[in-house]
C-alpha cells in the first residue's frame, strides 16, 4: 500500500513570525533530582518496608545463604563459620551510613 504524502513546512517569514510570538521550539529536559535528596527528605528509610515484599524477600534470600555457606558450608567453600559478634559486627559496620542517617533523624 502506497502513500504520497506531500507536506510543506512553514515559510522563513512564518517561522519567524511564530518564534516572536510563541518562542523558540526547544524542548527542555525535566531537572533531575540530585543523588542525595535521598538523604533530606527527613523519612525513615524504613518507613514502609514492610510494602516492599520483594526488596525483604532478596534481603532474606541473601542473609540466609551467606549464613548457609559460612555455617554449613565451610569445606566446600573454603570459609569458617562465623560468631553471632561477628556477623553483628558486619552488618553494623557495612550500613553505617543508614544507622548514621536514621539517628539524625531521631533527633530532628
Amino acid at each position: 500500500m502506497e502513500h504520497n504524502y506531500h507536506y510543506t513546512g512553514l515559510t522563513d517569514p512564518q517561522v519567524l513570525e511564530n518564534r516572536k510570538k510563541y518562542g523558540e521550539n526547544i524542548l527542555t529536559p525535566p531537572e533531575k533530582d540530585p543523588w542525595w535528596k535521598a538523604f533530606m527528605t527527613g523519612k525513615s528509610a524504613f518507613a514502609n518496608i514492610g510494602k516492599s515484599t520483594g526488596f525483604l524477600t532478596v534481603a532474606a534470600v541473601i542473609l540466609i545463604g551467606q549464613w548457609l555457606i559460612v555455617t554449613v558450608g565451610g569445606k566446600m567453600f573454603n570459609v569458617t563459620a562465623l560468631h553471632p559478634v561477628d556477623w553483628a559486627i558486619i552488618i553494623g559496620e557495612t550500613s553505617i551510613v543508614l544507622w548514621i542517617g536514621e539517628i539524625r533523624r531521631l533527633f530532628k
